[in-house]
């Protein structure tokens, strides 16, 4: 693969993420705090909370026919979708819909933590998904994937994505049952959100220093 090419593929790539990344802040926050904005006062902020989880769900159902598979998140979707409607059948209760979120996030952090034992773990499957699917980029990774420093710097970020997931949803229940449900109905998702931008500024740190670390006690011979 030409230098050339490799750069457009790298710039494809960066654009496809700045995209995926808009998606979400308007799909699982911007569009669920107007849903429930408008909906609040006129029915009960259990259904508002079930219909500000349709465009979180339609982005999910998109991803899993665009990539016809159902990977971690995905599987979140299909959970989050089964549990809003057995809620709703069952009880009145808002504060059992936004536990919901602290069950995902739990569900998401096992996932993290058993990918260890997996062939490759979540942090390289992702790595993967959002490099794109260029048959030259996924031999790339195949033989990044073979350095036993790929997998060491990426089990550990497995452990860290576990730890801070599970510390988003200990905090979430905290607060679902310290602040009036109404008022933090809105800000929800955006929680996840913050932890989930923390998280994926640590991870980008946390690579260029191993990158500078691997360098610097590999260097290249003239």
């Amino acid at each position: 693969m030409s230098i050339s090419d490799r750069q457009a593929q790298e710039n494809e790539a960066k654009k496809q993420m700045k995209k995926g990344i808009i998606q979400m802040i308007v799909m699982d926050i911007v569009l669920p705090m107007v849903i429930i904005a408008v909906l609040q006062g006129k029915v009960s902020l259990v259904l508002a909370l079930v219909l500000s989880g349709i465009p979180p769900a339609l982005e999910g159902i998109q991803n899993i026919y665009k990539t016809k598979q159902i990977d971690a998140i995905g599987a979140m979707v299909i959970i989050s979708i089964i549990f809003s409607i057995t809620v709703v059948l069952l009880t009145n209760d808002p504060k059992l819909i936004l536990l919901k979120d602290s069950f995902q996030t739990v569900f998401l952090a096992i996932l993290f933590g058993t990918s260890l034992f997996m062939e490759e773990n979540l942090i390289w499957r992702y790595n993967r998904q959002f490099s794109g699917h260029h048959p030259d980029t996924q031999r790339e990774l195949d033989e990044k994937w073979k350095n036993p420093q790929v997998k060491s710097t990426t089990n550990t970020l497995c452990i860290i994505w576990a730890i801070g997931l599970l510390m988003e949803a200990c905090i979430r229940i905290v607060l679902i049952y310290t602040i009036p449900t109404d008022i933090f109905a809105y800000f929800s998702n955006a929680l996840l959100f913050v932890v989930l931008g923390l998280l994926s500024i640590f991870t980008m740190v946390f690579v260029m220093n191993a990158r500078k670390k691997y360098a610097a006690s590999n260097p290249i011979n003239p």
